[in-house]
């Protein structure tokens, strides 16, 4: 039985029935991609891969940095000249300086927070029972103000030592 040309029914059927099971599966697809779950997922993963991508740019800058210096304290070892290079000299006044201290506590202290950030959310769902008020004062005293805490003073006598190692060579 032909109807409107040379198109059988049963063949509109079954595109009619394809064409709204494209629809659907298209319809749902889009739902799924925008419900707020998949957009935090997404949001979350794009963020991870900048993440991902800022620090193999700052790795790859810190290793220019790094071969120069370590190229120098090489040669200096190996020398018999008592000159200090101008790049460990710049290096040991980056070692001393406030800011320097200052910016290696707040990356401390910042992925120490986020780490404990992480765990309570593993809490939450039922994994461990974590103390937050000891974890609080933990914190606290690692990480007092004006450099008087455990790891400022920790990284302030490390970054001394390792200048005043590379002088008395």
């Amino acid at each position: 039985m032909l109807l409107y040309g040379s198109i059988p029914v049963e063949k509109r059927r079954k595109w009619i029935i394809l064409i709204a099971a494209l629809v659907f599966t298209t319809y749902s697809a889009i739902r799924v991609y925008n419900s707020p779950i998949f957009v935090k997922k997404r949001e979350r993963f794009v963020k991870m891969l900048s993440t991902i991508a800022f620090v193999a740019e700052l790795l790859g800058d810190s290793a220019e940095t790094i071969g120069v210096v370590s190229k120098d304290l090489r040669e200096f070892i190996q020398s018999d000249s008592d000159e200090i290079p101008n790049s460990l000299r710049q290096f040991s006044k980056i070692a001393k300086s406030d800011e320097f201290l200052g910016s290696v506590v707040s990356v401390i202290r910042a992925s120490t927070v986020e780490v404990l950030r992480g765990y309570r959310v593993g809490v939450r769902r039922g994994d461990v029972n974590l103390n937050s008020s000891f974890a609080d004062r933990a914190l606290d005293k690692l990480f007092l103000p004006a450099g008087s805490g455990f790891v400022p003073v920790v990284v302030e006598s490390f970054t001394r030592n390792m200048v005043l190692a590379v002088y008395a060579r």
